[in-house]
Order: C-alpha cells, then sequence, then structure tokens
C-alpha cells in the first residue's frame, strides 16, 4: 500500500502536467500543424450535421490530402466530399458530418465512427499522417455517474460529517451504494442484447470516450459488453448488501465508510475501463 500511493500520484501528476509541455513546445518551429476544432462530433438524432473546422496553426504549408469516414464506422455517418487542399498559417477548412442511418440502424440508441484526416502535420508522424476525430450519436455519461457518484459521497462524508454522526454516516454511505446499483440496473434493462463484435465499436455500448492524455495516447475510455453489464450489476448489489451489513461497526465508522465508497469507485471503473491506463489507475485504487 505504501509504494502504490506514490506510484498512483505520479501517474496522475504526469496527467496534468504532461499536455501543458507538450503545448510549450510548439509554435517554436516553422512546420505545419493541423489544429482541430473539436476532437468529437456527437449527434442527437437521425438527420443532425456537424461541421468541423481543420485549421493550419503553424508556419508552414498543411496539405489536407484526405478527409474520409474511418473503417469501422457505422454507417450511417456521411459526409460531403472534401478534396484535397493546402492551407497557408491561418487559413481554415469546412468539413459537414452527418448522420443518416437507414433501415433498423435508425432505432439505435448509440452510434460510434470516426473521422480521419490524412495531412502532413509532423505531429501525425508516428500514425501515417492521420489524425482522428470521434464520431457520437448518443452520448451518454451513465457509466461515469455510476463509477464516481461513490467518490462524490466519499467526499460529502470526509467533509460535511463528523465520526460521531452515526445515522448520518449509514444514510451517506447507502445512497453512495444505491444510486450505483439502481443505475446497473437501468443498464441491463436498456443494454442492446442484438449488438456484437461484428457492429460498429465491436459491439460496446454506453460509451463515454475522450482524449486524455494526448501526448501519452491515453484516453479516458468506458464502455461495457454483455459481460461487464453483469459484473456492473453484481458489483453494485454486493457493495448495497455490504454497507447495511456494516452498521454492526462501531469504531471509526466515518473512516470505514469513506474507504468503502472509494474501494466500490475502484470496482466499478475495472469492470468499465477500456483503456489500460485508466483501467490501473481503478485497479490501484480498488487495492489501497
Amino acid at each position: 500500500m505504501n509504494l502504490r500511493l506514490p506510484a498512483l500520484i505520479t501517474v496522475l501528476a504526469l496527467s496534468i502536467f504532461a499536455p501543458g509541455v507538450a503545448d510549450a513546445q510548439k509554435g517554436r518551429d516553422p512546420l505545419p500543424r493541423l489544429d482541430i476544432s473539436s476532437g468529437e462530433l456527437t449527434f442527437d438524432k437521425a438527420g443532425d450535421a456537424r461541421t468541423l473546422k481543420l485549421k493550419n496553426s503553424g508556419q508552414g504549408e498543411l496539405s489536407i490530402r484526405e478527409v474520409r469516414v474511418g473503417p469501422g464506422s457505422d454507417a450511417g455517418f456521411r459526409m460531403d466530399t472534401v478534396e484535397p487542399k493546402t492551407l497557408k498559417a491561418g487559413e481554415e477548412l469546412t468539413v459537414t458530418v452527418r448522420y443518416q442511418p437507414e433501415g433498423e440502424a435508425a432505432a439505435r440508441k448509440q452510434a460510434f465512427g470516426n473521422l480521419q484526416v490524412l495531412s502532413n502535420d509532423p505531429d501525425a508522424k508516428e500514425t501515417k499522417g492521420t489524425t482522428g476525430v470521434q464520431l457520437v450519436k448518443g452520448k451518454t455519461y451513465l457509466l461515469t455517474a455510476m463509477v464516481f457518484f461513490p467518490l462524490l459521497m466519499a467526499l460529502f462524508i470526509l467533509l460535511f460529517l463528523k465520526d460521531g454522526q452515526t445515522n448520518a454516516l449509514r444514510l451517506a454511505a447507502i445512497i453512495g451504494a444505491a444510486v450505483p446499483f439502481i443505475l446497473s440496473l437501468y443498464l441491463f434493462k436498456n443494454f442492446d442484447r442484438t449488438l456484437g463484435m461484428a457492429d460498429a465499436n465491436f459491439g460496446l455500448q454506453y460509451v463515454h470516450h475522450f482524449v486524455w492524455i494526448k501526448s501519452f495516447n491515453i484516453e479516458f475510455f468506458f464502455g461495457v459488453d454483455g459481460i461487464s453489464v453483469a459484473m456492473m450489476i453484481l458489483t453494485g448489489l454486493v457493495s448495497l448488501i455490504a454497507v447495511g451489513a456494516s452498521f454492526s461497526i462501531k469504531k471509526q465508522v466515518r473512516g470505514y465508510f469513506i474507504m468503502f465508497l472509494l474501494l466500490e469507485t475502484g470496482m466499478m471503473g475495472v469492470f468499465c475501463s477500456l483503456d489500460f491506463f485508466l483501467f490501473y489507475v481503478f485497479w490501484e485504487v480498488m487495492l489501497l
């Protein structure tokens, strides 16, 4: 435990300071730089259209060789044709993407895809000049709420409750465990069992995904499949039962419930994390 805590603090510190160091290095050389107005385009319903601006924020000429909907994307994502173009410093190019599903796909609550921009941006050299933009229909924060609600209740106990307020501590712990369990039942009820590995996004559902630490290719990536849904429900149920069984504890009640809710956050995060770094963080939280 004594070794894990410093290691966890170190990786979290890197997540905060590394992006700023990488950004500070930009702009000091006469190279082209691709600046995309958004790393994600979100669509609410069929027929929605979203625009994306590609800007050359560097000093050299930026060559946009191709803009395309990437492989593995839902067939409903379509874009207007974009011809190859060279952007001088400060110039912009606008791209329009539409979500137009057909048939049964129109009834899906979520759809995923990606937009690929091929350019001579030196920052994209490792990906062969390809920069990606995520396409999402039906963005959801359900898994994020399930994972971090116990942590919020642990912070509430830490900041506002004292060790002698036994009943208030028990109530806060019950709420912290009950809400994720109720949300897990909603997750199970609305999980689409017709989707599988052959479908877009490999059948993952309730995905919440964005780039966390770009310089290290680390992402905040939550999602569930059939197995992890079962584990989320089981974790919520066992945690709720365990809180109820802990009412017999008489000493250090406040500290116990804080650590228990932190444990639940770690367990929930482990079962829905789809990025290895994120998985490691929740695994260490769980072991603490």
